[in-house]
């Protein structure tokens, strides 16, 4: 008999396509991610068109933290990156970018 586990399921939570770089540390998603699973997680791709430290900003509360993503280093433009992170249902999840001045491509799944 085989181990038999839960299907991973997918759910779209965000999808921008060569988009403008809003100004630096400006929320990237007009609204922002949030989930009613009290665990899940976001896979996240993005590629910017010029090189820049991208983060994701949680908020909890009225409290909200930025994490550098790549380890704070800057992201090489014209290149895609993935990334997975942890949201909860007390989250809300946006990005920001420390660059201006060019285009991003970004898409949020939220894996249940």
């Amino acid at each position: 008999m085989y181990a038999t586990t839960k299907p991973e399921i997918l759910r779209s939570k965000g999808n921008v396509f060569n988009g403008t770089l809003p100004a630096q540390n400006t929320d990237l998603l007009t609204t922002s991610i949030t989930t009613l699973e009290p665990v899940s997680y976001l896979n996240i791709y993005v590629a910017l068109s010029i090189d820049g430290v991208f983060s994701v900003k949680r908020t909890r509360g009225v409290t909200s933290v930025s994490e550098k993503m790549n380890s704070g280093i800057a992201l090489t433009g014209g290149c895609g990156y993935g990334f997975t992170i942890p949201i909860r249902s007390d989250d809300t999840i946006n990005f920001t970018s420390a660059v201006t001045g060019g285009t991003y491509n970004l898409i949020v799944e939220e894996a249940i």
